[in-house]
């Protein structure tokens, strides 16, 4: 036997005792490959194969079976964990479903507008300002071409599923996995329409933030389900089409329409609306007036390849014919989208935005403060939620007031102001001002500027911009607290002279500050509070201020709401107006309404309530006031505060172009801040307050050294002027505790008949003047009783008279150039022009009665 048949016959014995030795066990396992070992070993036998070839053979039937039983425990150990996942992710979907809000249908269904704001009279006057803008449309009004259009590029199975699309969520699924795998190719969506809104109304946020956050997931296909249970699909197209972004600004197709096309929707054509319907995959990227697009060729710009992929997807679903598919292409690769780009362009500013905006800060405050609401749903809700605000706007008088301030001539006289536009197209000089009704403290008029119609969106408002006060601060931080305290009283006599090394040393000042009229004509050596208050000297607040204390000065100027800080606390700050930061227009008007409101400050308010989309009251706006002066002290300085307005004695007036009408007992104070930056007017009526601060943009240089207070008195007087126009003449309440007397406009005293001047004054009660004036004595000296009587000296000064300042001057007010004052010791007269109205106030000795021997009255 060859060695060659040996190994054949060893293999075959070893090959055949195998099965038998398994068989005898009654095994099943592994029964079909021991089968094939026996056949092949059979076959090796027949053929008579070479013993090395079978040697080779005879350790491939056991990988074999490992792969075998590797494959096995691969896919038993995938079902298993598919199972205990599958399992897993049930549970917690039902978790999350079984704790999920209810779904709100009106919430999905409701179309969020901007909230809507009203004057006074309830018209309305403008919206909030959004980053999106918004125009709803009924579905009845979308063209058919629309609707198709829409559902076949974005769900062509719309009107079969149930809010979810199980083919297209497995087909994106495999397509995303692939992506991922090879690394090319995008992420495919598999969210229909239904989901879309509910992820457009519900999730936005989260979504921009989570794209594949699970929870999120679960709940768009609960809700999606919940909301194909409750409504209609064309209730659902409609809601979906009026909160999809359309690119840009534009939400809900029918702002998209007017935006791109100067259209209402009904009226869009077939390309048109595949344009539409292309733009909500991409907003952004498909934006058509995105920079760059218009350097490109039509065809190759993204959403002129969009709008075809739109056509060809409403052909192959048989929306539109063939020749409507053919007509609309060939204008689209050769025209491109008949874009009207004149609504896309225009001005997004916001109607009387310097109100509006001011109004919108309130009304957030209020919601936090009432609701608790965070700021993301505070903003959510007034740019969508469709509120009603009612503001205190008079819109008539706002129309009013911006055009007297938006023109030159109103500042009157125009001596010292330089009026130009500046580099940036802003005119110059700038304005802020306001109007308050200080007993219930609605704010009627904000004015933001001058011109604003050439201004950008959201520049600066500045009714609420901080400016220096100048002089206008002297009767809040100054006078009226003084008078407050007992420190003063109206007829007190202050110095109008240099300050003492002792006085420079305690006000801090280094050297004595000026008034504006030291040059011209010396100061008056010593002034009533009136006459004070009248000509605005700096030096007699100086001293009041000094005597009351920086401390209570200060206090004072917190309580009118001023905004002062810190380092205001000062003398030159709370005396003279020059604080550090300064404060607004609408506070000063706030401050002013005081004296008017029987002392009691009212903090402004700009809206009265606040209305839901379901008319509900959600806030209403209560008048908040806090008392700042008695009422004897408010009326008192109300009553001094007509001073600067009238001509009355040896001083000059500074602000008498504001007195428009003489039965409404006008009062107000001029002012000029540090380097005569700002031209500041504050005052009031028994109805409104209101201030106007005049300055330029640009505080590097530019000043108003010789421009004129009456300037931006004539201003607030045109403005003021309006507002009363159908108002009787009126005048604020006198305290029962207040008397009046009739005093020397120099000592203070009880008037005599030798008195150059003299004037009612009004004080408290048990605080007026009891003895008379003195200084003007007249003696009779006859001193040589033989001479004739005309040489005998019948008018000479007392000795006693120790007001001798200026009395032969010539007093000329750079601030009224209409007024020459001219005192001689013994008589007065003043013969003073109102800038405002023209009349003529001729004064000669007396101002508020004739009887130059008045006594003490009540």
């Amino acid at each position: 036997m060859s060695k060659s048949e040996k190994n054949t016959d060893k293999s075959k014995k070893n090959v055949s005792t195998k099965p038998n030795k398994k068989n005898d066990t009654k095994s099943n396992k592994n029964t079909n490959a021991k089968n094939s070992t026996v056949k092949n070993a059979s076959k090796n036998s027949n053929t008579g194969k070479s013993t090395s070839k079978s040697t080779s053979k005879k350790s491939s039937p056991k990988k074999s079976n490992k792969f075998i039983t590797f494959l096995k425990i691969a896919l038993i150990s995938i079902f298993i964990i598919g199972s205990i996942s599958a399992i897993t992710f049930s549970l917690y979907a039902s978790s999350i479903i079984s704790s999920a809000a209810p779904l709100n249908v009106d919430e999905i269904v409701t179309i969020g507008e901007p909230s809507t704001y009203y004057s006074d009279n309830n018209t309305e006057i403008g919206s909030v300002a959004t980053m999106t803008k918004t125009k709803l449309v009924a579905y009845d009004d979308m063209p058919q071409n629309l609707i198709d259009a829409i559902i076949s590029i974005e769900d062509e199975r719309f009107n079969k599923h149930n809010g979810i699309d199980i083919k297209r969520l497995a087909g994106a699924a495999v397509n995303n996995l692939k992506a991922k795998l090879t690394g090319s190719g995008g992420r495919q969506g598999g969210s229909t329409l239904t989901q879309q809104l509910i992820k457009n109304k519900l999730f936005m946020d989260d979504a921009l933030n989570n794209r594949n956050e699970i929870t999120r997931k679960v709940l768009e296909i609960y809700y999606s389900i919940k909301l194909e249970d409750t409504l209609s699909k064309d209730e659902i197209l409609e809601a979906y089409l009026n909160t999809v972004n359309f690119g840009g600004q534009n939400v809900g197709v029918g702002i998209a329409a007017e935006s791109y096309f100067t259209k209402e929707v009904k009226d869009l054509s077939l390309l048109e609306c595949a344009f539409l319907a292309g733009m909500p995959q991409s907003p952004g990227s498909n934006y058509p007036f995105n920079e760059g697009f218009e350097d490109m060729a039509i065809n190759d710009r993204p959403y002129i390849q969009r709008t075809k992929l739109v056509l060809m997807k409403m052909k192959e679903l048989n929306k539109i014919s063939e020749e409507e598919y053919n007509t609309a292409m060939n204008q689209l690769t050769t025209e491109g989208v008949p874009f009207n780009q004149s609504a896309s362009t225009s001005n997004n500013r916001q109607q009387y935005e310097f109100f509006i905006r001011p109004v919108e800060e309130q009304v957030k405050n209020d919601l936090k403060k009432k609701y608790d609401y965070d700021d993301d749903y505070i903003e959510n809700l007034l740019t969508t939620g469709s509120l009603e605000i009612y503001t205190t706007m008079d819109k008539d008088l706002q129309d009013y007031a911006q055009d007297i301030v938006d023109n030159p001539s109103s500042y009157s006289p125009l001596r010292g102001i330089d009026f130009y536009v500046d580099d940036n197209g802003i005119s110059q000089p700038q304005i802020g001002g306001s109007i308050v009704d200080y007993t219930t403290g609605e704010v009627k008029v904000i004015i933001g500027g001058r011109n604003i119609e050439d201004m950008p969106p959201l520049s600066i408002n500045r009714a609420m911009t901080n400016m220096q006060t100048g002089s206008s601060a002297k009767p809040l931080t100054g006078y009226a607290p003084a008078i407050e305290e007992g420190i003063i009283t109206a007829g007190s006599t202050l110095k109008d002279t240099s300050l003492t090394n002792e006085e420079l040393k305690s006000t801090g000042y280094s050297e004595t500050p000026a008034n504006w009229y030291t040059k011209s004509k010396g100061d008056y050596g010593q002034l009533t509070v009136r006459q004070a208050i009248r000509t605005s000297s700096n030096l007699t607040v100086i001293r009041a201020v000094n005597e009351l204390g920086v401390e209570k000065s200060f206090e004072y100027g917190q309580k009118l709401g001023l905004g002062l800080s810190e380092s205001d606390k000062g003398v030159a700050a709370l005396a003279l107006g020059e604080q550090t930061y300064g404060t607004t227009p609408l506070k000063m008007a706030a401050a002013f309404g005081t004296f008017g409101n029987q002392g009691m400050y009212t903090e402004p308010r700009l809206y009265t309530k606040v209305v839901d989309r379901n008319g509900a009251t959600i806030l209403e706006s209560t008048t908040t006031s806090h008392k700042v002066f008695s009422p004897e002290t408010a009326f008192i300085t109300y009553d001094l505060l007509k001073a600067p307005l009238t001509s009355g004695g040896k001083v000059t007036p500074t602000g008498t172009a504001a007195n428009f009408r003489n039965d409404l007992n006008l009062a107000g104070k001029t002012g000029t801040s540090e380097s005569s930056k700002v031209l500041t007017f504050a005052g009031l009526s028994p109805y409104y307050s209101g201030s106007l601060f005049l300055y330029y943009d640009d505080q590097s240089g530019n000043n108003f050294n010789s421009a004129s207070s009456s300037s931006i008195s004539n201003a607030w007087g045109l403005i003021m002027e309006k507002a009363h126009e159908n108002l009787p003449g009126k005048s604020i309440a006198q305290p029962s505790n207040i008397v009046s007397a009739y005093i020397c406009e120099e000592s203070g005293l009880l008037a005599s008949k030798n008195c150059s001047y003299g004037y009612t004054e009004y004080f408290v009660k048990g605080t007026q003047p009891t003895k008379y004036c003195t200084s003007h004595k007249t003696k009779v000296e006859e001193t040589n009783k033989d001479k004739n009587n005309n040489k005998t000296n019948t008018n000479t000064t007392d000795k006693t008279d120790t007001d001798k300042t200026d009395t032969d001057k010539t007093d000329t007010d750079k601030t009224d150039t209409g007024t020459t004052d001219t005192t001689n010791g013994s008589t007065d007269t003043t013969d003073t022009t109102d800038n405002s109205n023209g009349s003529t106030n001729t004064s000669g000795g007396t101002s508020n009665t004739t009887d130059t021997s008045q006594q003490t009255t009540n």
